[in-house]
C-alpha cells in the first residue's frame, strides 16, 4: 500500500513537471495584453505601460517554472538555475517589447534640463545673422500657448528676436497638429484648395538650426509656405499634440 502511493507521489510529481493546462491559459493572456498593448500604450501612458509588462512577466512565472522541470527531465541542471535562466530570457524579450511599444512623450511634456539646454545650444549655435521670428498658437487653447510662450522664452534666451517680444494668438485657415514651421515661399503662386503641390522653401540658415533644435527634443516639425509673411521672418506654430505612428 505504501509502495502503491509512493509511485502515485512520483507520478504525480513527475506529471507537475510538463505543462499544465493552467500555463497554456497564463501564455494566452499574456499574449492578450502584448496585443492589447500595441493600440493601447500610447494612451495607457508611460507608467501603466510598464505595469502591464511586468504583469507580463509575472504571469509567465508560473509557465516558466514547469518548463524549467520539463528542461531538467531532458538534461542534468538545477531547476532553480534553469528557472533564472527562463526569467531572464522571458524578461529580456519582455524589454524589447516594451521599447517597440514604449509610448513617446506629447512635445509639451519631452522637455527635461538635459534636452531644453540641447535645444539651446543649437540655437545659439548658430554664426548667420539670425532670421525674425514669430511664434504662435490657436486663440481658443490656452494651453497651447502656454507651450508656445515656454518655447519662446528659450528662443529669445538664445538671441532670436520676435516683432513683439510675446506670442501670436489666432485662428488660421487650416490647423496641423504639432509644430509648423512657415516661412515666405519663392516667387509664385499658391493654390489654398491643392494640398498636393506647393512651392519651394528656401532652407535658410535660420530654418535648418530651428528644424535641427527641434529635433533634439524629438519633434520633427512640418513645413509649410506662407505668401502673407515678409521674406525675412520665420513662423512657429505649435497645433495640438499629433498621434502616435505605429
Amino acid at each position: 500500500m505504501a509502495l502503491q502511493k509512493l509511485r502515485t507521489m512520483q507520478a504525480t510529481a513527475k506529471k507537475s513537471e510538463g505543462f499544465q493546462p493552467k500555463d497554456i491559459i497564463a501564455i494566452c493572456l499574456v499574449a492578450f495584453m502584448a496585443l492589447a498593448l500595441f493600440p493601447l500604450a500610447p494612451k495607457l501612458g508611460r507608467e501603466l505601460t510598464v505595469v502591464v509588462i511586468i504583469l507580463m512577466v509575472a504571469t509567465l512565472c508560473y509557465p516558466a517554472w514547469h518548463l524549467a522541470g520539463w528542461v531538467i527531465g531532458k538534461a542534468r541542471w538545477n531547476k532553480r538555475i534553469c528557472f533564472a535562466v527562463v526569467m531572464v530570457v522571458v524578461s529580456a524579450l519582455h524589454i524589447l517589447f516594451g521599447a517597440y511599444v514604449w509610448p513617446p512623450l506629447p512635445y509639451y511634456q519631452s522637455l527635461t534640463a538635459g534636452t531644453r539646454e540641447d535645444f539651446m545650444n543649437t540655437l545659439t549655435s548658430q554664426k548667420e545673422p539670425k532670421e525674425t521670428l514669430i511664434v504662435s498658437c490657436p486663440a481658443s487653447n490656452e494651453e497651447m500657448c502656454a507651450i508656445a510662450t515656454n518655447y519662446l522664452e528659450m528662443f529669445q534666451r538664445a538671441g532670436w528676436r520676435t516683432p513683439t517680444g510675446g506670442i501670436s494668438r489666432g485662428t488660421y485657415l487650416k490647423s496641423f497638429p504639432g509644430v509648423s514651421i512657415s516661412k515666405r515661399p519663392e516667387p509664385g503662386n499658391l493654390d489654398p484648395n491643392d494640398p498636393v503641390h506647393g512651392l519651394w522653401i528656401f532652407q535658410s540658415p535660420s530654418i535648418f538650426t530651428i528644424k535641427s533644435a527641434f529635433r533634439k527634443v524629438d519633434i520633427i516639425p512640418r513645413e509649410q509656405g506662407d505668401q502673407n509673411l515678409p521674406s525675412n521672418m520665420i513662423s512657429i506654430y505649435f497645433g495640438p499634440p499629433p498621434e502616435p505612428e505605429r
